[in-house]
């Protein structure tokens, strides 16, 4: 139960300002969904096992009818076959990964085993353009599209590139301290930094040069920059950008 809330603490927001975790242990989902009083509800989206135990909803009770209403529906085909989930496929275009990509989906509501009976949820399959392999994924904010939660799943990978670029470009994982002072500075300092060579990046993007960045013999299909082509064209210029930084501070202490 602690732990569920302390992801929920930490788990991001979508535009609605509810929170989103990605975890689907159900030690961690159903303290999410299913608080306990005095708890804030939050919902969760993540990746869905292709042979996930899904049902549809329970038909609802006739009148007259005898015996414990059901729980659960009947059991649905597993994710990895979830092209047989009744409904319409549908397609459309949105920005996935760095691109606008075309994504075909089908969506339906039911049951997860994990989230328990009690808590419906929305199950989606998808193919992504570029992508040999479906998504399958599941989230309890219902009234999220299949293509929003697509969206929305993606957009963490964002997250992961960042992560990658502070510890592998800016040298964050390689921080050492004995206080927490230092650690905070140090931390603020590289994410400026990432956030000016992103916004360097975009900039020449969209001032449509492209001979700055470099596309290696093992990757000959790369078609967009990276924080790392950033970094490579600034130390290109080094020696300039260290004359300027001379004149600039030694124009401020003759000021002084």
């Amino acid at each position: 139960m602690r732990v569920g809330r302390r992801v929920g603490a930490r788990a991001g927001r979508d535009d609605r300002g509810r929170h989103l975790a990605g975890f689907a242990l159900k030690s961690v989902v159903r303290p999410l969904i299913a608080p306990e009083e005095g708890w804030p509800r939050g919902e969760i989206l993540t990746r869905l096992r292709h042979d996930a135990r899904v049902h549809a909803l329970p038909p609802e009770r006739r009148q007259g009818q005898r015996g414990p209403t059901p729980k659960w529906g009947r059991k649905l085909p597993p994710p990895r076959q979830g092209g047989r989930w009744s409904g319409p496929w549908r397609e459309a275009e949105t920005y996935i990964y760095g691109r606008r990509r075309k994504v075909r989906w089908k969506e339906v509501v039911g049951l997860w085993r994990v989230a328990e009976s009690d808590v419906p949820v929305k199950l989606v399959v998808a193919e992504v353009a570029g992508y040999k392999k479906r998504f399958t994924l599941v989230g309890s904010a219902l009234e999220l599209t299949g293509l929003e939660m697509v969206e929305l799943f993606a957009a963490r990978f964002r997250q992961e590139d960042g992560f990658r670029d502070l510890k592998q470009r800016l040298g964050w994982e390689e921080c050492r301290a004995w206080t927490k002072n230092p650690i905070e500075r140090t931390s603020q300092a590289q994410w400026v930094t990432l956030s000016l060579l992103r916004l360097t990046q975009f900039a020449l993007e969209s001032a449509g040069e492209v001979d700055w960045w470099y596309r290696p013999p093992w990757r000959r299909k790369k078609d967009r920059p990276s924080v790392l082509d950033v970094e490579r064209l600034l130390r290109r210029h080094r020696g300039e950008i260290q004359r300027f930084l001379a004149e600039w501070l030694g124009d401020e202490e003759e000021a002084a």
